[in-house]
């Protein structure tokens, strides 16, 4: 039976467990294109060039949000190598830089919550209604901001695109992210920071948490 949501401090706890694995792992993954990718308490595809400013962002118009990620991300690989699983979650992950505090590019996908009515299967997923919610998605596409000693200090979560999983079994998975635009939602209000991250490919070894 397919599930709605978690409840949000059990999902929270799961995410933190993510973002500690991608913390102390991310090191041995390779920055594609100077990003690469993931983190969250429960938080990323499309097409643009990394400008470090400029935009929309609300550090650009002089608020008081200082934005971790900037308005466009290139387009490369999520990762190289390297997916956390536990019973509950799986999550592809990258960071964008090789020490803390780093951003981290994620894929979260969540059994039982739709789209999945169970174990999580091939399938291409569309980014809306539900999964642009962190409380509700099944496939949450993320950016950590900042992480640092497993934690992060935004988040961000896609509003827009789409993910398509070619293949996963119990060692590896593969697939891609398209057209993913994110805005910031932790600290609210969201939508204070976007950003848009190139066509994204993954192909990583699965690893228990």
């Amino acid at each position: 039976m397919t599930s709605t949501s978690m409840p949000t401090p059990i999902r929270a706890a799961l995410a933190l467990l993510l973002v500690a694995q991608a913390a102390t792992t991310g090191s041995g993954c390779a920055a594609i294109n100077g990003f690469s990718g993931g983190d969250d308490d429960r938080d990323a595809g499309g097409d643009g060039e990394a400008d470090g400013g400029g935009g929309p962002n609300a550090a650009d118009a002089g608020t008081d949000t200082a934005c971790t990620a900037p308005d466009s991300m290139p387009a490369g690989l999520l990762v190289a190598g390297v997916a956390a699983r536990d019973e509950d979650a799986l999550a592809v992950f990258n960071s964008r830089d090789l020490s803390p505090p780093r951003d981290m590019y994620q894929l979260e996908l969540w059994q039982n919550i739709a789209p999945f009515s169970g174990t999580l299967v091939p399938g291409t997923y569309v980014i809306e209604g539900t999964q642009t919610e962190y409380d509700t998605c099944g496939v949450c596409v993320m950016i950590y901001g900042d992480v640092e000693s497993g934690d992060a200090r935004q988040r961000y979560i896609a509003e827009s695109g789409i993910v398509t999983i070619d293949y996963i079994d119990e060692f590896v998975i593969r697939g891609s992210i398209t057209g993913a635009s994110l805005v910031s939602f932790d600290p609210e209000p969201r939508g204070e920071c976007q950003t848009y991250v190139g066509p994204t490919l993954f192909d990583a070894e699965i690893r228990p948490l």
